[in-house]
């Protein structure tokens, strides 16, 4: 495989942060199967969220390394309060082409069953 151009410290911490809720995920699903709940439906745990809930996640980290490499982006600036971080994000999320998502279309779950 070979990657064309820089990979940046904020892309591999928001790749990482998106690797985090799979594992989160997969640990919560291990847990259930080893009897925390043997009934439990993947569906329905806490850690089955959203793409929106992971994107806004993974930005939020996107963005405190930004803040802490002092570089300003479409998701962090230095005059921001954790509001205006927020909407950035909210915005980003909304607006661009590879998402188009909110908390009211929050696109679909990290895992999902398909339809037999």
């Amino acid at each position: 495989m070979t990657f064309s151009g820089d990979i940046s410290d904020d892309d591999v911490a928001h790749e990482g942060s998106h690797v985090a809720d799979r594992q989160a995920l997969g640990s919560a699903v291990e847990l259930a199967l080893q009897g925390a709940d043997p009934n439990a439906n993947v569906m329905n745990l806490p850690e089955n969220i959203t793409k929106y809930a992971s994107e806004f996640r993974a930005y939020h980290v996107s963005s405190y390394v930004n803040q802490v490499r002092g570089v300003s982006s479409e998701v962090w600036n230095s005059g921001w309060s954790e509001a205006d971080r927020a909407t950035a994000i909210n915005k980003l999320l909304r607006t661009s082409s590879l998402y188009h998502l909110t908390p009211d279309r929050p696109g679909a779950r990290l895992y999902t069953e398909k339809d037999k």
